[in-house]
């Protein structure tokens, strides 16, 4: 055999032939095939388990109760986009309550309503302190779940709460409320800052 062919022969028993290559191939991308298989089976099942866990997240509902203040409008219909910001003593204000049941069982409610004065120097990251109050209303009611409630009520404010810092406070409690009910010890608050003017 001359030096050439040998040369050749030895070439090309180092390199693969086309059916060895062709074959290392498919190898690959059988592989590839694979991984790609076992990320879109990871990627469903994580999928089907997301669903199902938010349809039973849903059925079971999240649990709360829901408190809202509407103005009562003039033309009779509840407004929430304006509130009064002047009240004046002795003049009432028509106003509507909303409790509406998320708890999924039927609660018993009672609704508090003041007019509080507060001290005008407490910072503003503090509760602020209660320098006069005036009970507006108390009310109770039992409520299903799903119930809604609205109560229409008037806010006549008296003098001892006259002043420009005055919260008309709204305190919802699930069963009775106690005897000094404060922002802190309710189960829901809501409340609209007004002033009082005299007469």
């Amino acid at each position: 055999m001359s030096r050439e062919n040998r040369d050749d022969a030895e070439n090309n028993s180092n390199q693969p032939s086309r059916t060895a290559r062709l074959r290392g191939w498919l190898v690959g991308v059988a592989n590839s095939v694979s991984v790609t298989n076992v990320v879109l089976a990871a990627a469903l099942v994580f999928s089907v388990g997301t669903v199902a866990y938010s349809v039973s997240t849903d059925a079971q509902g999240e649990q709360y109760t829901e408190l809202y203040v509407l103005n009562a409008s003039e033309s009779g219909q509840p407004d929430a986009s304006t509130y009064p910001d002047e009240l004046v003593v002795g003049e009432p204000t028509r106003l509507l309550a909303g409790v509406e049941n998320h708890e999924g069982t039927a609660q018993a409610y009672t609704l508090v309503v003041q007019l509080q004065r507060v001290d005008a120097g407490t910072d503003s990251e503090s509760e602020p302190t209660v320098v006069e109050s005036q009970r507006v209303a108390r009310i109770n009611r039992s409520l299903d779940s799903g119930e809604q409630w609205q109560i229409p009520h008037r806010v006549v404010p008296d003098e001892r709460v006259s002043g420009e810092r005055v919260r008309l406070t709204y305190l919802l409690y699930r069963g009775d409320a106690p005897q000094q009910p404060t922002v802190e010890n309710a189960y829901r608050t809501t409340y609209i800052w007004v002033s009082v003017a005299d007469e």
